[in-house]
């Protein structure tokens, strides 16, 4: 901030996998959270949250996405896993280890 108060809580959430855009539930392993990264994947210039959980399905891993609305609540949630995405689960890929854009 340019009167130097730097970076606060204000309006922080915490999510997780029981959040109920994420359509998923929390299990132990599933390391939910393991990337996260915020992208404008509808083009309505709000931040959408994108999930990593590397450890989802015994570390074949999914990556959950949801959309921000202007209310800041999230809506059309999508879990996606390796099966859904043609990914071979041979060797554990882990899939939401890394996300970027």
């Amino acid at each position: 901030d340019s009167d130097g108060s730097g970076l606060t809580g204000d309006g922080a959430r915490s999510l997780h996998q029981n959040t109920r855009a994420f359509r998923d539930e929390n299990e132990p392993g599933d390391r939910f959270g393991t990337a996260v990264h915020l992208a404008d994947l509808d083009g309505d210039g709000l931040p959408d949250p994108v999930i990593g959980s590397a450890g989802e399905n015994a570390g074949n891993g999914a990556v959950h996405t949801a959309r921000s609305t202007e209310s800041r609540k999230l809506t059309d949630g999508t879990v996606l896993f390796v099966s859904t995405l043609g990914i071979s689960t041979e060797g554990t890929p882990e899939l939401g280890t890394h996300i970027s854009g």
